[in-house]
Formats: structure tokens, sequence, C-alpha cells
């Protein structure tokens, strides 16, 4: 092998894998040990040994170690020499241990022929996944190929179609959280007939749009190639999470779950609704018609939902009905258990006495079950919110709930939690390594953290609160307007609680005369938890309500029903038309004239009901779906959380919490409102509106980091999480929070190297960005420096300003933007910091093929970068630089075997260094002995990295912090 090959390939391999992001030595050999193929791994082998041999004095060896590994070698005590042996000899160990070789010129052979088999129709009709397994089955069928890997061929296929397609079928591969193997070998042969039989109701009876079906078939099946496959594993424990928005379509989303693991042959399903009874008999109707397909609790056999589509054998012993939960008697009597073809569900509610039944019903009869427990709003009740640091005590044991979860999933060898929440602050915030000798591990989402993309016609924080006043929003004073006698309760109702009633009135009757009659109509009034501060005022709105029913029934009360419709049209005039020309465009508003004719019609329809746990009201909005139940639901804890009140228009909250969860929880105004939302009013306090505001920012940055998670690669477990606080409101309770950690950030770069580690593939993006340096380097003229191979320039900070304006960073790098350096540089500038900058143009200190001339004394040899990921036009890489490049232009030889931290505090405030890297990203498969670049991507991409010393004048800001986050920034 000659020099070049080895060095390349060995910088190559020491980047990608022993970088300032690996979790430690041994983690990312497994890393690489596991995502790699026998072809690849004997490339590094044999490059290690070329090193070992290669004529190099001991000193020149260390030093290439030290400058490509983020390693504090004192710490693990051994030399670099010392330690890159170890590695050789781990690597060894394992390719001796795997007798199959891959052939190379057979596998480029089926990728061929496969490609080629490939039905572009099936493709667009089913999805990539489908196409590719179709096309692998002919292949497998053809004897020359027998010794081929088909799970090889598949992801390789995959990748292709993901970096090439824009088709919304494609299935996105992620480094940390894989497909399990079953995903690729055995999709195809899966038959899915819950999944084809709900997916067939959704389209023909719900009347979905087809890409609305189309988009939950993909989120569910990127969620379920992270189960296992039953038949394949005996024993596997799989825990993770998927994050909607409120009232988003998580119901729909884990019911199609339901379905696909049913068909996939776990044979239980536990669904956790909640802690009311309301939520548990709401989701148990829903599973009745679209997984069950029969009334549960009811003696008769007759069809219903997707029962009339297709019968499926499936057990349920929870019912419809108020009291539904399966109890312990109930189970002593009944004796049914799942079996393969028959499998069983329950829908229950987050009870002491329910989850002890279950518990105490499978103990010792779990043999032959594969268990999926659905946790739907996971972080409400099933957070430990004992204190953990009395772990070694006893006396310490999870709270109540939470121990009966984890002691049910660990009575079952093959189990899958999956959380629902659209508030997943406490979730993430559990202690990952957290674990207990009887109850196991706790609920910390290790395995995945999805988060589901919202529709358009989605209502939610971003449309109401993410701008400076949304249309709908209408902004009254505290409570303090209600007139309260000695013992607080209301003796009157305020004029803004009027009004709010009287716009309910409106919008049902332009709904009405838009063609929906027979929908639902509900108002929310939600202001006090207390109960009978609740039944007081569902008095006085009844009282209001019935008088209005009077003065529109009788013809003697004229002058009153003429006040009050000269009100109506007041606020119709002054609101409503202003409103509806704003949101949907002018000319759309009704006649008030129509308007008056259907008053008296739609004030009758009105009922008023209070919704708590004292009240036996309930919102039965199945048994009037024939009509249209119009209803204002009065209420409080009940209200808050999880249960849906469809077709609300208008919502009067002033419930004050200053918690996030709380209070989005709370926020049951977001959701679908087609046809309807400009006739939707929200009357808050200005005060709430700001914290719904900040809420939606941290909930944001939240969402881009579990997104940045996944174009990474990363697991839960690999990728720390924080999310934004503020000093007037807390995340969660402090009591969820035992496990969170309070950190300070700059707010902007101060002590950081940040890296561009995620490109844009767009032929004009990364054109733009290859002139844009070229013309950069070539201003800058002859190379004051040369550094191992690099070239460098000093410059004043205004040249860097406007070559950063002529760069372009994609929109989901977060923080690493070109404009953003930018801000920060201009803002650092005023305090007389950032005033001398560095240049340096990144070059291998070997030439290759991919060489370039830069200027006429500047030949660049850009340096490999092997991808993690692609999609949706997207390709990441691991890091950037290697060890040692942030520090050209400072001396840190003395300092060399301290932590990276302690090196940067040695940069100077004035001094700044910007990093300019040509790069070639390669396939993660070798072919020939080397890893190719991708065929299908323009390299002349740029990656560049900026390094910033600390600013005592930057600003920060602070957050709060899981375990994960902590681990990987100590």
């Amino acid at each position: 092998m000659e020099q070049i090959d080895w060095y390349e390939e060995l910088q190559d391999f020491l980047l990608s894998y022993f970088n300032q992001d690996m979790g430690n030595i041994k983690e990312a050999l497994d890393t690489f040990v596991e995502n790699n193929d026998i072809s690849y791994k004997n490339i590094v082998l044999n490059s290690l040994e070329a090193f070992k041999v290669a004529d190099w004095t001991s000193e020149q060896k260390e030093q290439f170690i030290l400058n490509n590994v983020f390693i504090n070698f004192p710490a693990i005590k051994l030399s670099p020499l010392e330690w890159i042996e170890k590695i050789y000899i781990l690597l060894k160990k394992d390719l001796n241990s795997q007798e199959v070789e891959v052939n190379i010129e057979l596998f480029k052979k089926a990728i061929g022929v496969a490609e080629n088999l490939i039905d572009e129709d099936h493709v667009i009709k089913y999805g990539a996944v489908f196409a590719i397994n179709e096309a692998v089955e002919v292949l497998k069928s053809i004897s020359k190929f027998s010794k081929v890997d088909f799970i090889k061929v598949q992801e390789r296929m995959l990748d292709y179609y993901n970096s090439s397609s824009n088709s919304s079928n494609i299935i996105v591969k992620n480094k940390d959280s894989e497909p399990t193997p079953w995903y690729t070998s055995e999709y195809s042969n899966i038959t899915w007939k819950f999944w084809n039989r709900y997916r067939k109701y959704l389209l023909e009876t719900k009347e979905w749009d087809s890409r609305t079906v189309d988009g939950l078939d993909i989120s569910t099946e990127g969620i379920l190639r992270r189960f296992e496959y039953p038949k394949f594993k005996d024993d596997f424990d799989i825990r993770g999470l998927v994050v909607g928005e409120v009232q988003s379509g998580k119901t729909s989303n884990y019911t199609g779950l339901i379905c696909k693991s049913l068909d996939l042959g776990y044979n239980l399903v536990i669904v956790l609704t909640g802690i009311h009874d309301d939520l548990r008999s709401q989701t148990q109707i829903r599973l009745d018609e679209e997984v069950i397909g029969r009334k549960s609790g009811e003696q008769s056999k007759g069809l219903i939902g997707v029962g009339l589509i297709e019968e499926l054998q499936i057990q349920c012993l929870t019912s419809r009905y108020e009291g539904g939960d399966v109890n312990s008697n109930l189970l002593s009597r009944v004796g049914v258990y799942p079996t393969e073809g028959n499998p069983l569900i329950l829908v229950v509610k987050k009870n002491k006495y329910i989850l002890e039944a279950i518990r105490d019903y499978f103990k010792n009869k779990t043999h032959g079950i594969s268990m999926l427990m659905i946790d739907d709003e996971a972080d409400q009740a099933s957070i430990d919110t004992n204190n953990p640091e009395s772990i070694e005590n006893e006396e310490y044991n999870p709270t109540t709930i939470n121990a009966l979860i984890r002691e049910i999933l660990l009575q079952f060898k093959q189990r899958v939690y999956t959380g629902y929440t659209a508030t997943p602050f406490a979730n993430v915030l559990i202690d990952h390594q957290l674990t207990h000798d009887k109850y196991g591990p706790d609920l910390f989402p290790k395995d995945f953290i999805v988060s589901l993309i919202t529709p358009p016609n989605y209502v939610g924080p971003n449309t109401i609160f993410g701008t400076e006043g949304h249309p709908i929003l209408r902004t009254t004073k505290d409570e303090i307007q209600f007139n309260m006698n000695e013992e607080g309760l209301p003796t009157s109702l305020p004029n803004s609680l009027r009004q709010a009633f009287k716009s309910f009135i409106l919008s049902t009757a332009i709904r009405v005369l838009r063609g929906q009659t027979y929908k639902h109509n509900s108002m929310l009034v939600h202001i006090n938890r207390s109960v009978n501060f609740q039944k007081v005022l569902t008095r006085l709105v009844h009282e209001e309500l019935e008088q209005i029913k009077i003065y529109f029934k009788y013809d003697d009360n004229k002058e009153q029903k003429d006040k009050i419709i000269d009100e109506l049209k007041g606020l119709w005039e002054d609101d409503f038309i202003k409103t509806t020309a704003t949101i949907c465009g002018p000319n759309n508003e009704n006649s008030w004239d129509e308007i008056t004719q259907i008053l008296h019609e739609v004030i009758q329809k009105i009922t008023v009901q209070m919704i708590n746990g004292q009240s036996t009201d309930s919102l039965n909005y199945k048994e009037n779906v024939e009509n249209g139940l119009y209803v204002i639901a009065i209420g409080g804890d009940k209200l808050s959380r999880g249960l849906t009140l469809e077709g609300l228009t208008t919502s009067y909250y002033l419930r004050s919490s200053n918690m996030y969860d709380t209070l989005m929880q709370m926020g049951r105004w977001f959701g679908y409102r087609d046809g309807y939302v400009d006739l939707c009013r929200i009357y808050t306090s200005p005060i709430l509106i700001e914290n719904y505001r900040y809420i939606t920012k941290a909930s944001n940055e939240l969402r881009e980091n579990l997104k940045l998670m996944e174009v990474w690669g990363k697991s839960p477990t690999s990728f720390g999480l924080k999310i934004l606080s503020n000093p007037d409101l807390q995340v969660t309770s402090q009591l969820k929070m035992k496990d969170a950690f309070e950190v300070t950030e700059s707010l902007s770069f101060s002590g950081s190297t940040s890296q561009t580690v995620v490109f844009e593939e767009k032929k004009d993006i990364v054109e733009g960005n290859y002139y844009a340096t070229l013309s950069f380097i070539n201003d800058l003229g002859k190379p004051q420096d040369q550094k191992n191979g690099n070239y460098l320039w000093h410059i004043k900070p205004e040249t860097i300003l406007e070559y950063l304006n002529d760069f372009s960073t994609p929109e989901n790098a977060l923080t690493v933007k070109t404009n953003l350096w930018s801000d920060y540089i201009k803002e650092q500038l005023q305090q007389n910091e950032l005033i001398n900058w560095t240049v340096a143009l990144m070059s291998n200190q070997h030439e290759n093929e991919h060489s370039f001339k830069v200027a006429s004394d500047i030949i660049c040899n850009p340096a490999s970068r092997q991808y993690l990921n692609r999609m949706d036009g997207i390709i990441s890489i691991g890091t950037l630089l290697s060890q040692g490049d942030e520090f050209l232009d400072i001396d840190v030889q003395q300092e060399a075997s301290k932590k990276i931290k302690t090196l940067r505090a040695l940069r100077p405030v004035t001094n700044g260094l910007l990093l300019v890297y040509p790069l070639i990203i390669t396939d993660k498969f070798a072919v020939d002995g080397k890893k190719p670049p991708i065929k299908s991507l323009d390299q002349r991409i740029i990656g560049l990295a900026a390094c910033f010393p600390y600013s005592e004048t930057a600003q920060t800001i602070n957050y709060v912090a899981n375990t994960v986050y902590i681990r990987n920034n100590d």
C-alpha cells in the first residue's frame, strides 16, 4: 500500500471515530465495528499495519496521532503509540472472529442489477423501501449472487434513494438508531393486514386526503423501524418517545403504530391514557373504531369502524364505558391471554390499582408474549418524582405509577415502551443512567426520540404565538375583573366573558351558513381550578344563556332581543368582518341578514356543561354526531390535558401557571380548524400571551435539537439535550427536574470553535460557496505563513465579514450559520475584541487525485470526510476539524496535555481564527480497497470553522440540561 493510501485512510478513520463528539474510546471503536463492513475494516487494519512499519520516528508517529484524535492520553494512562497498538489488537481480534469475506466485485454487480430491477412506479406508489425489497427478492433468486450480503445491498440502495429523491416515502437511516436488521430483510414479507385495514378506513370512511394518510404511513414506519421483530430476537428492551404538538394527531399516529405492531407480531398492547376516565373512555372509543372493529364492553358482536371493512381477530378486556378499566376481580374471572394470531389490547388509566392488577395478572404468564406499551401523555404521572440521591438507601423507591410501569415492563422478555407527549420536557430530563434493583432502568427514551412533523393546516403555538399578534387573539384583563363575594366566588359575569359568549354565537351561526350545520361547536371557559368557582360560574353562564334564549323565543321581549342583536351586529362589524378579511381575504363574509335569520335556531341548541371530577356532565360528541353538539364547557384540570373539545371556536382562558408543560397542555385551542380558523377567538391576558410566546420559542429550540440529533445520526444516550429556561417560569415541576442541571451558556460564540458539519447539496449553493472561497483566497494574495501544509494569512475583520456575507449555510444548521458569526463579530468589534484574524486554507500535506490550484502559488489538497447521513438535500459529516487545527495560530506546545477548554482560554480576546476546508465527502463503503467520493454529490464543498476566544462581554443565556448533555460537556 502506498504511503498516500494508508495515510489518508488512517487519518479518515481517526478523525471520524475519535473526535470531540465521541462518548468514550470503547464506544467510538464499537461504533466503528458495528457500522462498517469487513472490507473497510481490513483497509483500516492494513493502514494501521503500514503506519506501524512506516519509516517515521516515534516522535513523528506520536505527533500524527495527536493531530488526528481528541484524547487526553495522560488521563487514560497510555502513550499515543501504546493506545494505537491497543486499537490495532482490538480491531484485528474483531476481524479474526468473522468468517465471511465480502466479494467487492460481486457486490458492485449485485448493486447494478438491483438498480435495474427497481420499479420506479412502485417507488412512487408504495415507497422506496417496498420497491427496493421487491428488487432484492428477485436478486436473491439469481444463483451467482447467493453469497452476496443482501442487507448491505438494501442499505446501499436506501442510501442512494435517500440522497437522490425528494419523495415523502423515503425512509432515512441513522447511525446510532439505524433500522434493526429485520426492517431491510423482512419488511416486504410481512402481511400488513391491520395497517392496510386502518389505511382503507382513513381513506374511505373518514375521507382523509391520501397525502395525509401517506404522511401517517411514513411517520409510523419511521418509529416502527426502531422496534425489534419478535420472531427474530428472543429478548429486547426498546424505549422511545414520540413528540407531537398539542392536539396535532398523536392519537392517529399511535393508532397506526399499534396496527403495524400487531402486524409485526406484537400480541399484547397496553395503552396508558392519562389519569382521567373521560380521556380513557375517549381513547377506547377511538381504538374500538380504528383498531378493534367493534364496541368494547358489549355482548353484541356488531361491527363498527374498521370492522366493517374486514373483521380481524383481536381481544379487548377493557370497555368504552365509564369504569371500563380492568381490575383484579375482572381479570381473575376471564383468564384471557394473547396468543399468536389472537392479540390482546388493554386501554387503561394510570391508576395504582389498575396497574397492580395488570402486573399480577401477567405474573409468570408472559411466555410467548411480545408487549408494546403506549404511554399517552407520557410526562403525566409516569415520571419518577422521588429523589434518587438516596438510591443507596433501602428506603428509596420510585413513585408508584412510575414503579408499576417499570415493573410491568420487566415481566416481559420482549418489550417496547413508547411514550407520546406534546410537552417532552420532563421525559428528556430523566437521568439516562438511573436504574433500580427491583424496577430496572427509569423511563428515559434511550433508543429514540421522534419529533412528528405537523401538517400545514395545523393551528398550533407557532401559528398563534409565533408572531407579535395573531388576528384571533383577544387580550383581556385577569381574574380581578370578576366581582367576587367574601368566599372568593364570582357574583356576576365580566363584560369580556359576555363578549366571548357572543363571539361563540356568531362563529357558530356563520359555520352553519358555511354548510357546517351538523358539525360540533365548542366554547372553552377555563379560569380557576376551584370546583366551587366552576360551579358558580356554570350557574351564571347558564342563567345568561337561558335569558337570551327566552328573549329570542317570545315576541314580548323585542326590546331586549333587539339590544342583543345590535351587540352581536357591532361585534360582527368591528371584529368578524375584519378578521375574516385578514385571514381569508376580502368578500368571504356572510351578510348580516343571513346571520340574523338563523340566530334563534343556533342559540336554542347551545348548552352549558361543567367538566370536572365532581360533575356528571360529559361531552357526548359521539352521541350527537348526527345533529352536532353546541356546548359551552366550563372546567379546570379535566380540560387541561388530553381531552379534545371538538369544533372549538371560542376560548376564554385566564388560569395562570408558571410551568411550560402545564400551560402548553392547557391550550385546548390548538388543533385543526379547517374552514373556520377565521372564526376562532382566544380571550386571554397579555401576560399569558407573553408566556406562551416564550414557551413556544423554547419548544421550537428543543425540537430543532431533536432534528439535529436525527441529521447527525445520534441517539438520545449520545446526544445531550437542553431546554431554554426563564427566570419567571419553570420548565416543569421541580420534582420532575430532580435529575436536571442548570447551565449558563454564551448567547454568542465565546470560547467556542464552531464548525460546519451539515451541507446543502444544491448545485447553486455548492458553486456559490466554492467560487466565493476562490475569490476570497485570491484576494488575500501570497500566503504569509505555512504550517503543516496549511496556508495562513493575517487580516482585518472587515475582510472576514465580506467573505461570510457571500457564504451560505443551511437553515437547519442551527447556530452554525455564517450570518450569526458575522453578527457576533460585529458585536465584539464594538468591545475592541476580534480585531485581528488569521485565515488558514487547510490542505493535506500530500497531493492526491483531487488536488487543485487555488492561486498561482497555492495547490490545495482537499481533506476527505466520511458522510454520516443524507436527507432532504442535506448531507452531514461527523467532524470537520482535526485535533490541533483550532490552535494553528497560537502556541500550545507547553499545554498540550490539558483539556480543550483550557487550551481555548489561551486565545487572546482580540484574535479570531477562520479555517477553510475544501472537502471530498466519501461513501461509507469501500470499493476496490478505498472509500470513493459520493458520485451523486458535487465535490466542491467548502467547510468552515471559526475559533473564538473567551469573552467577558458576551451575553449569556440559561438552560436546563439533561444528564447526557452534562456528561458530554464535562
